[in-house]
């Protein structure tokens, strides 16, 4: 009987232990969203965010991915798929911009393609939003991909709150030259604002885009404004590495 009870008690205090473990630390871990699908101009695209910790020896890392791929693996021409990683997280309840790459499309033919953002090591919890725009003839269609879950470089405690789904972009200006601001982290850490025309450029031609992809391939940084307009400093948008890539796609296909 004694027995009985005792073992009652530890497997009580054990699921005690491990509900309030899972509740209040949480582990590094990469985050995916599910896959996405639409058929542009008679090619069928799968489509998703990565949140994604990379373990160095230096110290973890985290880093938006946003990965594109035509379904059954037939290769579409140079230009006909672009993206623009980001990563974000919640700053008093506001989505903040952290890392951001630049807009760029795939530059040969190709059926996968794959965009990475800046690395942060700050320790805080992230999530991926990014966009990808898809070529249907006459321009581009952009889509905005499904968040990640929450994820962090580091193990950390508190709730991940993988439920924020803010809405904070303010859109502006006039009717024939609308924008939308959104609040970003500049490089020195000051929290502002960037315009959403200026973080992804429209393009109307093949041509426009590729051109765009090689004048940006070193990296640019656009103004980071304020509530009223004024420039307070810079916000950056990195430039398209392959550092890693073949790492990364050897994980990628085994969780497919």
């Amino acid at each position: 009987m004694k027995n009985k009870v005792l073992k009652k008690f530890l497997l009580i205090a054990l699921t005690f232990i491990l509900v309030i473990g899972s509740s209040v630390a949480v582990f590094a871990a990469s985050a995916y969203s599910d896959w996405e699908t639409v058929t542009i101009y008679g090619n069928t695209y799968d489509y998703r965010n990565i949140a994604y910790v990379r373990y160095l020896s230096t110290g973890n890392t985290i880093e938006a991915i946003v990965q594109s791929k035509t379904v059954n693996n037939p290769t579409v021409p140079t230009g006909y798929m672009g993206g623009q990683a980001r990563l974000y997280h919640d700053v008093n309840n506001i989505r903040v911009l952290k890392c951001s790459s630049d807009l760029v499309y795939n530059n040969n033919s190709a059926h996968e393609f794959t965009v990475y953002s800046d690395r942060t090591t700050d320790n805080d919890y992230y999530y991926a939003l990014s966009c990808v725009k898809f070529y249907n003839g006459n321009g581009y269609v952009l889509f905005d991909i499904n968040r990640t879950p929450n994820a962090c470089p580091s193990s950390k405690g508190g709730d991940a709150d993988n439920d924020n789904t803010y809405i904070c972009n303010e859109v502006v200006g006039s009717a024939d030259e609308e924008y939308e601001l959104i609040p970003a982290e500049g490089v020195d850490g000051t929290i502002g604002y960037v315009r959403s025309d200026e973080l992804m450029p429209n393009h109307k031609t093949i041509e426009e885009a590729i051109e765009f992809s090689k004048n940006s391939s070193g990296g640019r940084t656009i103004p980071l404004y304020d509530d009223e307009g004024a420039v307070i400093g810079e916000f950056a948008l990195s430039s398209v590495t392959e550092e890693g890539v073949a790492a990364l796609r050897k994980e990628l296909d085994e969780i497919k």
